[in-house]
């Protein structure tokens, strides 16, 4: 067995700065600081540069996405946890279960511990700064016998570096021989997360938080022990109390893919306002998605996995409620969202084919294929539709049809950041029956007025208005909703509607002298050919306010 060595050291500017928890003897000591709920978060640099550090390639359902040393520093960041990290606390076969402390626990709620979770953020891109809460290796040394280091640890972070100048680091998952140079990665990292949550040394044997570690290989140190119970306790309060307020995720089910719905079980969510954290794509802050109601007294939260950025990945689901004391923030509980597809998007096939320009309602297009849950535009001819879609499921979206500038046969193209689909035609037919579009609904003096009129190419129109929604008809050649048989008909000069696409608009502002009047739109579509009969658009109105 090797001499004993120093495991880890706190950062040399808070030496001075540790408290000694009043006890006889002291079990644990104190830094002075405790995190709060927005600085919960921790994510890894994965520069460790030893084959062994990576070697654990076996993922677990407990720990998605996560392998080789990300996986051993997670395992060691849910340790602290207040619950059971996922199912049963799975996902190392030297211990019987990750997070909480049955051990510790009160009756009714056993596995309890203290009103503190670290959330995991996944990867980050650098080992950051001072106050990133970033774990990664280091090519300085650290100095004689020293393993890791948690720098400048207090409420606005910190940051945990490992030596990997004097030191083989292994992540697992079992046991280490007490020979050469090889270090387990989930026990250090469990000491050092000890020091970002607010933890000094003790010097009682065994515990996590003990400078000193009897075998470098030692995994004995992966879990905590009643001192740094103690200390974590007492720095975040006890959510094994029966009087305990604390959020608890008791499990998740649904689809779990970007929006997807799923429903979190557990105890004590607000009535009205929690939040749901997620591990977010960029290596940031959690992605946070709120206000969601619960039902059930409190038991059961429903929502949707979001689809904009920042994605949300596999990783940690926790529950914030209202407030900002310790307990406030449930434990953290493992879900597994597979990252959107790296590739571009598949265009299989649109409809309706053919649809009319405009129609009422509006024409919704589905479009078909793969690849589809990411997409960022659309183009229909020579126009671009941006989200929000409705996304029904990764091969299916649909859109509202745009009113285009042409009409005839297009193509439909699809992008998403990886790619563009090749082209799908869809044939867009003109306004048949007529359509008028009128704004606003209600007007007044100096008010504008605007009538979209859209109809076959080249016909000539005539808009025509009215105080009176009694109807005016000519059997066989045209039927109209309003003019009262003609006699209280008015009309504008005739149009001829774009060979484009068949629109003819007007505008102009409302003349005084209608105010309470209700004023009816109506306009009649002839063809060249001019055979009857003629048809009619829509009846629409604007009430003149004043």
């Amino acid at each position: 067995m090797r001499a004993r060595r120093h495991a880890t050291v706190a950062a040399a500017l808070l030496a001075s700065a540790v408290l000694a928890i009043p006890a006889q003897p002291p079990t644990w000591t104190l830094l002075g600081f405790t995190l709060p709920l927005t600085k919960r978060d921790f994510r890894v640099f994965n520069n460790f540069s030893d084959p062994q550090a990576n070697d654990n390639a076996v993922a677990d359902p407990n720990f998605p996405g996560a392998t080789g040393a990300v996986m051993a520093i997670w395992k060691a960041a849910v340790e602290w946890g207040s619950r059971r990290h996922g199912p049963g606390g799975a996902g190392d076969p030297t211990q019987g279960a990750l997070g909480g402390n049955p051990l510790f626990g009160t009756p009714g709620q056993p596995e309890a511990l203290a009103n503190f979770d670290f959330t995991y953020q996944g990867l980050a891109a650098s080992p950051g700064g001072f106050d990133d809460s970033i774990v990664s290796v280091t090519q300085t040394p650290l100095g004689p016998g020293v393993l890791a280091i948690t720098l400048s640890p207090d409420a606005g972070g910190c940051m945990i570096l490992f030596d990997d100048t004097q030191w083989v680091w292994e992540d697992g998952p079992g046991a280490i021989a007490c020979t050469g140079t090889s270090v387990d990665i989930q026990g250090v990292a469990a000491h050092q997360l000890g020091h970002a949550l607010g933890l000094g040394h003790t010097f009682v044997l065994g515990a996590t938080m003990q400078p000193t570690i009897d075998c470098a290989g030692s995994i004995a140190r992966r879990s905590i022990e009643a001192p740094d119970v103690g200390g974590v306790r007492a720095a975040y309060g006890d959510a094994s109390l029966p009087s305990s307020t604390k959020p608890v995720v008791t499990g998740i089910a649904g689809t779990f893919s970007l929006g997807g719905v799923i429903a979190v079980a557990g105890m004590n969510f607000d009535p009205a306002a929690n939040e749901v954290w997620f591990t977010s794509e960029n290596g940031g802050p959690p992605r946070i998605v709120g206000a969601i109601p619960s039902i059930g007294g409190g038991t059961q939260i429903s929502l949707t996995i979001p689809m904009d950025a920042p994605l949300p990945r596999s990783g940690d689901l926790l529950v914030r409620v209202p407030g900002t004391g310790h307990d406030r923030l449930s434990n953290a509980w493992p879900i597994d969202v597979p990252p959107p597809p790296s590739l571009p998007p598949t265009l299989l096939s649109v409809s309706p084919s053919p649809v009319d320009l405009v129609a009422l309602p509006q024409p919704v297009l589905t479009l078909t294929g793969s690849n589809l849950s990411q997409v960022t535009s659309v183009a229909i001819g020579p126009a671009t539709v941006t989200p929000p879609y409705l996304v029904q499921s990764p091969g299916v979206i649909q859109l509202a049809l745009p009113i285009l500038p042409l009409v005839g046969p297009v193509g439909v193209q699809v992008a998403n950041p990886f790619g563009t689909s090749s082209a799908v035609a869809l044939t867009v037919e003109p306004a048949t029956p007529p359509v008028l579009l009128t704004q606003p609904p209600i007007g007044g003096t100096g008010v504008p007025f605007t009538a979209e009129m859209y109809t076959v190419p080249g016909d000539l129109v005539v808009l025509a208005f009215s105080p009176s929604n009694l109807p005016s008809a000519v059997p066989g050649l045209v039927s109209l909703g309003l003019g009262n048989g003609f006699a209280l008909l008015f009309t504008f000069p005739p149009l001829v509607a774009s060979p484009m696409n068949g629109a003819a608009p007007v505008s102009f502002l409302i003349p005084p002298g209608g105010a309470g009047y209700t004023v009816y739109w109506q306009f009649v579509s002839i063809p060249p050919t001019l055979v009857p009969p003629f048809p009619a658009s829509n009846l629409t109105s604007i009430f003149l306010f004043f």
